[in-house]
């Protein structure tokens, strides 16, 4: 087991596989830990350096008092580059990870990042007037603060609902409630904090500024529409798209071989 400290004193778990002159740096989303990305390892180990880890408050990672806003969370991921002194990296953000990944951009810029992947989330959650491809397509605020209200007063029921709502194939049905299970244990109000975070972001501005070719990545059952992902796309200088028939948000539990074809594929025709 390794760990490395941050900056601000929190102690981060992580892992390492495979070698290459790439690496590859999961960053994982909300209730989800380093191990979602572990079957991925062995493949893309065979080609590639490969770094998965626990973001702050979830799997063997330090639960801080603060520090949970996606500023912080990407200060983490440079924290981690450093300490392993990593360059030519590929980062591949799913859902939270994803906005991680715009902020690391937005603070640090591109130096050192080789690739981008971006799975399964919106530069812009929130929906108005002039976006509409937010979370699930036309949420708006109103609704938005009454989800956070359920997770602030009835936090292990958010977490049932979670599960009792996962619509994707059955065979992954006892994985998901395992992995709302898990996510029951985490801290609320980190929680809380996270999801504040991703709703009061707006990273589309972000996506102009990103220059390394960037894989957009999704199923096509996502809670974030194909539009949304096609969007994305758009407004990347060197975007690409791949869409995972059946998938859900969770498409990168419930495909993993069809992801692992996706990654290996991108970085193999960007390379």
């Amino acid at each position: 087991m390794a760990f490395f400290t941050t900056d601000d004193g929190t102690k981060l778990y992580y892992e390492q596989f495979g070698q290459g002159n790439k690496t590859l740096i999961f960053v994982h989303g909300l209730f989800d830990t380093h191990a979602s990305f572990k079957e991925y390892c062995g493949a893309l180990g065979e080609k590639y350096a490969v770094v998965v880890y626990d973001q702050r408050a979830h799997g063997a990672s330090d639960t801080p008092d603060d520090g949970y806003t996606n500023a912080r969370l990407a200060k983490d991921l440079k924290n981690l580059i450093d300490h392993l002194a990593l360059r030519n990296i590929v980062l591949i953000g799913y859902s939270l990870g994803v906005h991680v990944i715009f902020d690391y951009i937005e603070q640090f810029g591109e130096e050192g990042v080789d690739r981008l992947i971006l799975s399964s989330m919106s530069p812009r959650l929130v929906n108005d007037e002039e976006w509409k491809f937010g979370l699930a397509t036309g949420v708006g605020y109103k609704e938005v603060i009454g989800m956070l209200g359920l997770i602030n007063g009835y936090f292990k029921e958010y977490c049932a609902q979670g599960a009792a709502a996962y619509a994707g194939p059955e065979r992954l049905r006892a994985r998901m409630q395992e992995f709302y299970a898990e996510g029951s244990k985490l801290n609320p109000s980190a929680v809380l904090r996270l999801n504040l975070a991703l709703v009061t972001v707006d990273y589309r501005p972000t996506l102009g500024k990103i220059t390394r070719p960037t894989l957009v990545l999704s199923g096509d059952r996502d809670i974030y529409t194909v539009a949304c992902h096609e969007n994305t796309r758009a407004m990347l200088k060197d975007g690409y798209l791949e869409i995972i028939p059946g998938g859900t948000h969770f498409a990168i539990m419930e495909y993993p071989e069809e992801y692992t074809k996706a990654i290996a594929g991108f970085l193999e025709k960007t390379s």
